[in-house]
């Protein structure tokens, strides 16, 4: 993934949330964020869990995102201040203009519309800011609520990616800019 991509990782907005790049301000957050068994259950056994292992994960993602190789956010709360998740795009797939984005949030903000909501904020940037053509994401199966949080986005299951994540099998959903800009202009 040589080639420049993302120009600058703005900061995004939407009604309750600041979606904003990450920072290594943003340390402390991730090292309990990376520690909670329940975010912990659906992502890679590798994820460093010491306060050192954390910070070189966070020096990588902010370096990134100065190099313009990726978007690399945290979700903060608008009216407290308050960082509560991380959303991200990953892999260019420069042969269909397509990225993958992926997303976690603090546990005590399940269920609550915020990962949907933050989710749709930054396809509509790829869609409107990147002249992206697809946009995917993939769950852990066991994930359920994750899939539900993409259907919420307009997204499309696409198939089971077997032995894809590291409890299993994974599922994979996308959504591409005709159907975005169709749902948007249809309401």
């Amino acid at each position: 993934m040589g080639e420049r991509v993302y120009r600058g990782v703005p900061a995004l907005e939407t009604d309750r949330l600041i979606i904003r790049a990450i920072s290594m301000d943003d340390t402390e957050f991730l090292h309990k964020h990376m520690n909670d068994k329940n975010v912990r259950r659906f992502f890679d056994k590798t994820w460093p869990v010491a306060i050192e292992g954390v910070t070189k994960f966070l020096k990588e993602a902010v370096d990134r995102n100065e190099s313009d190789q990726a978007a690399e956010w945290v979700i903060v709360l608008k009216n407290e201040g308050k960082v509560i998740g991380r959303i991200w795009f990953g892999i260019l797939y420069p042969w269909c203009k397509g990225l993958n984005v992926g997303y976690s949030l603090d546990y005590e903000y399940w269920g609550k519309g915020i990962a949907s909501e933050a989710l749709k904020r930054v396809i509509e940037f790829g869609f409107d800011e990147m002249n992206l053509r697809r946009i995917e994401a993939w769950h852990d199966s066991e994930n359920i609520d994750s899939g539900k949080v993409m259907l919420k986005c307009d997204m499309q299951f696409e198939g089971t990616l077997r032995e894809r994540s590291s409890n299993g099998n994974a599922e994979m959903y996308s959504i591409i800019r005709q159907d975005f800009y169709i749902k948007r202009t249809s309401g």
